[in-house]
C-alpha cells in the first residue's frame, strides 16, 4: 500500500510498522520428498522435529523433519485379514496413536515398537487425544478409549456411518455423521447434549469461533450454530459439497469446496469478504498460519496452494504428481504435506522479516482453550503490545489530520461556489454537459465526506457546520443542475446521443485493457457501462460476453451474444461464438450428469448453426437417456453430413443390432449411408457388429471374411476377441488381441481385451501390467482405468482401487461402471449404506446395462445389512430379472432364513428350470409351513415332468410327475398329465385310473375326452360313447370331440347318431380343417349308405 509523503513523519513511520506487521512477505521453497510404497491419504504429523507418516503401504514411517531421513518404519497390518488404514496418527509422551483396518496401535515415537493395540474396525477413522482419552470413529459409532489399557470407556451410536473428525472445545465434542446430523456430546459419559440436522452427510470436522460452531455439509451449505444448544445463527450455500475443515482467522471462516472454490465468510454474519478458484478438485482440509492459508487440490490440477487469507489470491503454489487428499502440517520453519503419489513433501516457509502472525483476537466465551483448533503459532506478548500501541497513537493522529482537512475543504468549497458564480455566462453547450457531470460528482463526493465524518465524535461541532453549508451547496446544485438541464433540452437530440456515444467508447476501450489484464469484474463492470449508454452495439455486448466466459458465466455469456444476434442475425462471428458457448454449456452439464440441460444446449446449438458433430453428440446423449429410436435417427443424420466417421458408423451398427429390424435391411441402411459395397471388408464388419448379439456364429463368420480382404484390420481382431471372451474361448481371445496388438502396438482397447482375458484366467499379475501398459499409451482411457480399479478390488486394495477411479473425470465418472466399482469399495470399507447407494445410482442410469447389474448381484455377498438387501431385490424386481435376484436371496437366506425369501428364491429357480436346486432348498424348510412348501414342492416336480416329456424322456416324465403327486395330491392337472405321459407310452389302463382321479378332483372336458380315447383303446366303445359325450356337454367349441364321437357311433353301428353328430360338426364348422371335414363328409355319406342299406333290408 503506498503513503501519502505529506504525512507527518512520525504517523508515516506507524502506519508503515503496522502494515509490516500486518502483511509479512513469506518466502516458500521445495525442500526434498520422501517416498513411500503406496499412496498417502493420512495427514503428516509434525513433533519433536520428526514427521509422523501413515501409508497405503501398511507401514507408520517417522522421518526426520530437516533432513528427511528415515528413522524407523513399523508395519501395522497383524494378518492377512488385515488392511492399510489412512489415519493420521496422534503423538502424546512419546507415544504414537494410529488405526489399520482392523486394529489401533500404540507405538513407541523412539524406535517404532509397538507398545499396546486393540482389535475392532477402525477404518479411516480419525483420533483425537485429550486429557488421557483417546476418540475413535469406528463405523456409526463413536467411542472413547483410555490411553493406557486401551479399555474402551464409553461409545454413542450416531445416524449412520460418523466421517466426520471431532472437534473437543471444554467439555463438549462436536462431529457429524454420514446420517446428515451434527451432534453435541458430553465429553465424560458421551451422551448426547444436542443434535441439528442438514439436508445431506457430514464428513467435514467442525470448527470454532466464541460461542459459534461453523461445519460444513455435502447438501452444500456452510452451518453457523450455537455451540452450547445446537440453534441455528446462519447458513450460506455455496457451489459445492463441503467434505473438508472450515478454519477460523481474524473473524473470517474460510470454506472449501470440492469444486475447487474457497470463500471467506464473516463469522458473525455470515457475509461474503471474497470467493477464490482454484481450479482442482479440494478434499484437503485448508490449514492457516501467519495470514496464509495452506491447502491442497485434486483432479485435473493437482497443486499445494498457499492464498492470502487478506484477498483470496493464491500467492504461491507448487505442481504436485499426486492428488492431495490430506491437510498439510507445520514443522518449524517447514510445512509438509502427503500425496496420493506415495510422497510426503516438505516446503521450507517463513516471513523473510521474521514477523509472527498475532493470534486472533476473540470474544470472552471462547477465552478458554480451543482444542483441535490450532492454526498457527502464537505471537509474542512484546509485539502484541507493541501493535495495540500503534494503533492508538494512529487513531488520535488520524483523527487530527482529519479534522485539519475537513476545514481546508469547507475553505476550498465555498472559493468553487463562487468561482462557479462567476463562470456561469461563459459556459458553452459542451461545457454545460461536462460541468454538469462534475457537479453530480462533487455532490456525490461531499455527501460521501459528511457521511464518512459524522461517525467520528470528535467532530461533532465541525461537522455540523460542514453538513450546513453542503445542504446549501447542494440547493444551490441542485437549482443549477435544473437550468442546465433546461438548457441541454435545446441542445440537439443527435449531440447528446454523440456525446453518450464517447462516453461508451472510453468505457469499451478501459474494458478491453481491463480484460487483457485479466482483471475480469472491473472489465465486466467497464462493459456494463458502455452497454448502458449504447445498448445497440455488438462489439460491446461481444466484449462483456467474453469477460463472462473467462469468468466462467457460460448462461451470461450466452445472453450477451443472444442480444447481439437479435440486433444482427446475419452476423457469421455471432453465430459461430453463441453456438459454441452452447456446446460448451452443454458439455459441462452432460459431465455433470444433467442429460436434459446438456440437451437443451445442444439443441440449441444446433438451432443457431447446423453441425454434423453436434448430431452425434444429441445421439449420445439420447443413448444415455435409453432412447434408442431416437438416437438411431440423429445418427444417421449426423453421418449424412460426415459419412466417412468410422466410430459413429459403428456405433450406429451397434444401435441397430438393439432394435427389432431385419437384419439385411439394417445391413442395406448402414452400407449406403457409409457408401460402402457389399464383399467388402467394411461391409462384413458392419456384417459382424449388427449379427454380434443374436447370431454369434454368423458374426464370427463375417468377421473373419473381412480379414480375409484385409489383414491388418485391427477393429475386426479386437470385436472378435470380445466374442471369444464371452463365449469363454480364452485361448481363442488371446490370441486375436495379441494379434491386434502385434499390428497395431498402440491400440488401447486391444490391451484392455487381454487384460478382461487375464483376470478370467486369474492371472492378476499379467492383468495389472497389461492394463497400466494401456493407460501409459492413453493416460485418459476410461476403460483401462476402471478396469485397473476393478484389478485392484480382486486383489482387495481398496486404496489402489480408489486412486485409479479418483483419476476418472467428466461424464465417465458417474457411470454406471464405475458407480458398481465406488459401491464395491464402500462395501469393502463397511460402508454398506453408501455402498448400496453407489449400487443404486448404477443400476437407475439410463446407461445401466444388464453386465453391471449382473456385477451388483454377484457383490450382494457384501452386504449385512438385511434391509439393504431387501431394498435392492425390490429394484431388480421393477427390472425383471429374476436370475440376478438369485445371489440376492441367496445371501438373504444365509444372514436370516425365513420362508418367505426361501419360496421366492425357490420359484426364481423353478422359472429357470433349476428344479432340483429348488426342491433340496425346499425340503429343508417343510417344517416352516408343510403345506405352502410340499405344494411348491410338487409344482416343481411337475414342472420338470413337463420338461422331460419334451425332451422325449417319458420314463423319467413319469418319475417326476409321481413325486409331484406325492407331495401335491389334490393337484387334479398333475393327474391328468400323469394320464397323458400313460398314454403317450400306450398303457391306456394306467391312464384311465388317473384320468378317472382327475376327473374326481375337477370335471374338466380335455379329461374326459382323453378318457375318452383310452376307453376306445381299451375297445370299450360303450365307456368311451359316455365320455365324449360328457366332454361335448362341457365343452361344444372342439371340432375333434364332434369328430371322435360321430367315429365311434359309426363303430358301434349307430349309423343314424353317426350321420347326425357329423352334420352338426359340418354345419357348426364351415371354416373347418379341410382335412377333417372331409374325413366328416365320408363318414356322413357311408353312414348315410349304411342306413339306405338296413332299410332296403328291412
Amino acid at each position: 500500500m503506498k503513503h501519502s509523503e505529506d504525512l507527518p513523519d512520525q504517523l508515516l513511520l506507524d502506519l508503515l510498522r503496522l502494515e509490516e506487521l500486518n502483511n509479512p512477505k513469506f518466502e516458500f521453497k521445495f525442500l526434498w520428498k520422501f517416498k513411500t510404497n503406496d499412496n498417502i491419504i493420512a495427514s503428516p504429523v509434525f513433533e519433536n522435529g520428526i514427521v509422523f507418516v501413515n501409508s497405503s503401504d501398511g507401514y507408520l514411517y517417522a522421518i526426520n523433519g530437516e533432513s528427511s531421513e528415515e528413522l524407523w518404519k513399523r508395519k501395522l497390518l497383524k494378518n492377512e485379514r488385515d488392511l492399510p488404514g489412512d489415519s493420521t496418527p496422534v503423538v502424546s509422551d512419546d507415544r504414537v496413536y494410529v488405526t489399520s483396518f482392523r486394529n489401533l496401535y500404540v507405538v513407541d515415537a523412539k524406535n517404532g515398537n509397538v507398545l499396546n493395540e486393540k482389535e475392532g474396525f477402525f477404518n479411516r477413522s480419525s483420533l483425537t487425544l485429550i486429557d488421557r482419552k483417546l476418540f475413535v470413529r469406528q463405523r456409526n459409532l463413536f467411542c472413547a478409549y483410555s490411553t493406557m489399557e486401551l479399555n474402551k470407556l464409553w461409545e454413542f451410536q450416531g445416524n449412520g456411518y460418523l466421517e466426520s473428525s471431532p472437534l473437543i472445545k471444554d467439555d463438549l465434542i462436536f462431529l457429524g455423521s454420514q446420517g446428515c446430523k451434527i451432534y453435541a456430546l458430553d465429553i465424560e459419559e458421551g451422551k448426547l447434549i444436542w443434535e441439528f440436522e442438514t439436508e445431506d452427510a457430514v464428513e467435514a470436522k467442525p470448527s470454532i469461533y466464541g460461542d459459534t460452531l461453523f461445519i460444513g455439509s455435502r447438501d452444500q451449505k456452510i452451518y453457523a450454530l450455537n455451540c452450547f444448544d445446537g440453534t441455528k445463527k446462519w447458513s450460506i450455500e455455496v457451489d459445492g459439497e463441503i467434505c473438508s475443515f472450515a478454519p477460523v482467522y481474524r473473524g473470517a471462516v474460510y470454506v472449501a469446496t470440492v469444486f475447487g472454490n474457497i470463500y471467506a465468510f464473516n463469522v458473525e454474519t455470515g457475509k461474503l469478504k471474497w470467493k477464490s478458484d482454484i481450479s482442482g478438485t479440494i478434499y484437503s482440509s485448508p490449514v492457516i498460519d501467519k495470514g496464509i492459508i495452506y491447502i491442497g487440490s485434486s483432479g485435473r490440477v493437482k497443486k499445494f496452494n498457499a492464498i492470502s487469507t487478506a484477498s483470496g489470491q493464491v500467492v504461491w503454489d507448487f505442481d504436485m504428481e499426486g492428488e492431495i487428499l490430506s491437510s498439510p502440517s507445520f514443522g518449524i520453519n517447514n510445512i509438509y504435506v502427503t500425496s496420493m503419489d506415495g510422497y510426503l513433501y516438505s516446503f521450507l516457509y517463513h516471513s523473510i522479516a521474521e514477523i509472527e502472525e498475532p493470534e486472533e483476537v476473540v470474544p470472552e466465551v471462547s477465552q478458554k482453550i480451543v482444542r483441535s483448533c490450532h492454526t498457527g503459532q502464537k505471537e509474542s506478548i512484546e509485539k502484541i503490545q507493541e501493535r495495540k500501541s500503534l494503533e492508538e497513537r494512529l487513531k488520535l493522529q488520524l483523527k487530527k489530520k482529519q479534522r485539519e482537512e475537513l476545514e481546508e475543504k469547507l475553505k476550498a468549497k465555498a472559493r468553487e461556489r463562487k468561482k462557479l458564480r462567476e463562470a456561469e455566462h461563459k459556459l458553452t453547450k459542451e461545457e454545460i454537459i461536462e460541468e454538469s457531470s462534475g457537479l453530480d460528482k462533487q455532490i456525490k463526493l461531499e455527501e460521501g465526506t459528511r457521511e464518512n465524518k459524522e461517525k467520528d465524535i470528535c467532530l461533532q461541532q465541525e461537522k455540523a457546520d460542514s453538513d450546513d453549508l453542503v445542504k446549501k451547496l447542494k440547493i444551490h446544485m441542485s437549482k443549477r443542475k435544473s437550468e442546465l438541464e433546461d438548457t441541454l433540452s435545446d441542445i440537439a437530440p443527435e449531440k447528446t446521443l454523440e456525446v453518450d456515444r464517447d462516453k461508451a467508447e472510453k468505457f469499451f476501450t478501459v474494458a478491453r485493457t481491463q480484460l487483457a489484464k485479466k482483471m475480469l469484474e472491473p472489465a465486466i463492470i467497464s462493459f456494463q457501462r458502455a452497454i448502458e449508454l449504447y445498448p445497440d452495439n455488438i462489439s460491446y455486448l461481444m466484449g462483456l460476453g467474453k469477460a463472462l466466459k473467462e469468468k466462467g458465466d457460460l448462461i451470461g455469456t450466452s445472453d450477451c451474444y443472444e442480444k447481439a444476434m437479435k440486433i444482427s442475425p446475419e452476423n457469421e462471428e455471432i453465430l459461430s461464438s453463441l453456438s459454441v458457448i452452447y456446446q460448451e454449456r452443454g458439455k459441462k452439464y452432460l459431465a455433470d450428469g444433467y442429460y436434459d440441460e446438456a440437451f437443451d444446449c445442444f439443441i440449441r446449438a444446433m438451432e443457431i448453426k447446423e453441425d454434423g458433430e453436434l448430431y452425434f453428440t444429441l445421439a449420445d446423449i439420447y443413448i444415455l437417456r435409453g432412447d434408442l429410436d431416437n438416437a438411431v435417427k440423429t445418427l444417421t443424420k449426423g453421418l449424412n453430413y460426415d459419412r466417412n466417421n468410422f466410430d459413429y458408423l459403428v456405433k450406429l451398427a451397434e444401435l441397430y443390432s438393439q432394435i427389432d429390424i431385419d437384419s439385411e435391411v439394417i445391413l442395406d441402411n448402414i452400407l449406403t449411408l457409409a457408401g460402402l459395397e457389399r464383399d467388402t471388408s467394411g461391409a462384413y464388419f458392419m456384417e459382424g457388429i449388427i449379427y454380434e448379439i443374436d447370431d454369434w456364429e454368423k458374426s464370427i463368420s463375417s468377421y473373419e471374411k473381412a480379414i480375409e480382404i484385409d489383414a491388418n484390420f485391427t477393429e475386426v481382431y479386437y470385436r472378435m476377441g470380445i466374442l471369444f471372451l464371452q463365449a469363454e474361448l480364452y485361448d481363442e481371445a488371446e490370441e486375436v488381441f495379441e494379434k491386434c496388438i502385434h499390428i497395431e502396438p498402440s491400440y488401447v482397447m486391444a490391451y484392455n481385451g487381454l487384460g478382461r482375458l487375464y483376470i478370467k484366467k486369474g492371472r492378476m499379475s499379467d492383468a495389472k501390467n497389461i492394463v497400466k501398459k494401456a493407460i501409459s499409451l492413453d493416460p485418459e482411457c476410461f476403460q483401462a482405468k476402471t478396469l485397473l480399479a476393478r484389478i485392484f478390488l480382486n486383489e482387495e486394495d481398496i486404496d489402489g482401487a480408489v486412486k485409479y477411479i479418483n483419476k476418472i473425470e467428466g461424464i465417465e465418472r458417474s457411470s454406471p461402471e464405475v458407480n458398481v466399482i465406488k459401491g464395491e469399495m464402500l462395501l469393502r470399507s463397511n460402508s454398506e449404506q453408501e455402498g448400496v447407494k453407489c449400487f443404486l445410482s448404477a443400476i437407475n442410469s439410463l446407461a445401466s446395462t444388464w453386465d453391471v447389474r449382473a456385477q451388483i448381484a454377484s457383490l450382494s455377498i457384501l452386504i449385512h445389512d438385511y434391509e439393504l438387501l431387501n431394498i435392492l431385490i425390490e429394484v431388480f424386481k421393477k427390472e425383471d430379472e429374476r436370475e440376478l435376484l438369485i445371489p440376492l436371496y441367496e445371501r438373504i437366506l444365509f444372514l436370516k432364513p425365513d420362508i418367505n425369501s426361501c419360496l421366492s428364491l425357490a420359484r426364481i429357480y423353478r422359472d429357470l428350470n433349476k428344479f432340483d436346486t429348488a426342491i433340496d432348498m425346499l425340503r429343508k424348510f417343510i417344517a416352516h409351513k408343510p403345506d405352502e412348501v410340499n405344494l411348491e414342492i410338487g409344482e416343481n416336480y411337475y414342472r420338470r415332468a413337463k420338461k422331460e416329456f419334451r425332451e422325449e424322456k417319458l420314463k423319467e416324465a413319469i418319475t417326476s410327475i409321481r413325486s409331484a403327486i406325492k407331495f401335491a395330491p389334490n393337484k387334479a392337472n398333475y393327474h391328468k398329465y400323469l394320464g397323458d405321459i400313460y398314454f403317450k407310452v400306450e398303457k391306456y389302463f394306467h391312464s384311465v385310473e388317473a384320468y378317472l382321479k382327475s376327473n374326481e378332483l375337477e370335471k374338466n372336458s380335455y379329461v374326459f375326452f382323453k378318457l375318452a380315447q383310452a376307453y376306445e383303446k381299451l375297445d370299450k366303445y360303450k365307456k368311451a360313447l359316455k365320455n365324449y359325450e360328457e366332454a361335448l356337454s362341457l365343452d361344444s367349441s372342439k371340432e375333434s370331440y364332434f369328430a371322435n364321437l360321430a367315429r365311434v357311433y359309426y363303430k358301434t353301428k349307430q349309423y343314424a347318431k353317426a350321420m347326425a353328430v357329423s352334420r352338426e360338426a359340418l354345419d357348426k364348422f364351415p371354416s373347418m380343417e379341410p382335412k377333417m371335414r372331409s374325413r366328416l363328409e365320408q363318414l356322413h355319406n357311408i353312414s348315410y349308405s349304411k342306413l339306405e342299406k338296413n332299410f332296403g333290408n328291412h
